[in-house]
């Protein structure tokens, strides 16, 4: 709904506007003279402003994520801007709001992934998990300890292909990588990735490459928060098996 009020004329928004803020002052007992930023932060509540965007963004990407929505097409490619902007009081199509607002947040508009058809949730996937770090904690543990832990893991997978993986963010660079014998996969996410997205990323780098190799089994070793080994078993289609720790 947030998206069919981006461009309400001042009577009604000033409306709700009014609602909104006195709403916001009932609930936290607030004067009439208190600011209303002061009361957005009090309350931890966006502006009607800041959430009509976050809607009409979320509906964007969701909209340019599937080919087969039948507005894909004229939001990904907006017609007629040169038209609205001598005309200002016509309201743009959804596609040249959307462009407004992704230049005032400084934010490019990057190619988003199809999408696909989610996995059923009555199907077992086989996952299973595996924290060999779960017990130490990096603070009170020696790097020895670490690397005689890595050791004992690395000798019971003895038989399979080590692949590492890691992701890491530092001011707006964002990027990930994948290590599998002498062969290196690198590359860099949006700046507004987080480091964990880089991670997952790196993993399903990792998993693109095993799909071409031809070893049997694999054993992905990604760093993680806090240190910590997760290892997830993966019902790779035969001949192929690869655990992720």
């Amino acid at each position: 709904m947030g998206t069919l009020f981006m461009d309400l004329h001042r009577s009604p928004y000033f409306d709700l506007f009014t609602i909104h803020n006195q709403g916001l002052r009932l609930s936290v007992g607030a004067f009439r003279t208190s600011p209303i930023l002061s009361l957005y932060i009090l309350c931890n509540e966006p502006s009607l402003e800041l959430r009509r965007e976050r809607l009409a963004l979320n509906l964007f990407f969701k909209i340019k994520s599937d080919d087969s929505h039948p507005s894909h097409y004229n939001v990904v490619n907006p017609k007629y801007g040169t038209l609205f902007s001598i005309r200002p009081s016509f309201t743009p199509t959804f596609g040249l709001r959307i462009g407004k607002i992704l230049r005032s947040i400084n934010t490019v508009d990057f190619p988003v992934l199809n999408k696909s058809d989610e996995f059923p949730p009555w199907k077992d996937i086989s996952v299973s998990f595996i924290d060999v770090f779960e017990k130490w904690h990096k603070s009170t543990t020696h790097n020895l300890v670490y690397r005689s832990i890595f050791y004992d893991h690395r000798q019971q997978f003895s038989g399979y292909e080590p692949v590492f993986t890691d992701g890491s963010k530092a001011d707006n660079l964002v990027g990930t990588a994948v290590v599998i014998r002498n062969s290196i996969v690198s590359g860099g996410l949006h700046e507004l990735c987080s480091v964990f997205t880089s991670e997952i990323y790196a993993i399903y780098l990792a998993l693109v490459e095993i799909a071409q190799e031809l070893q049997k089994d694999y054993l992905i070793l990604g760093f993680q928060e806090r240190h910590r080994s997760t290892e997830m078993r993966f019902p790779f289609k035969p001949p192929y098996s690869a655990e992720v720790c």
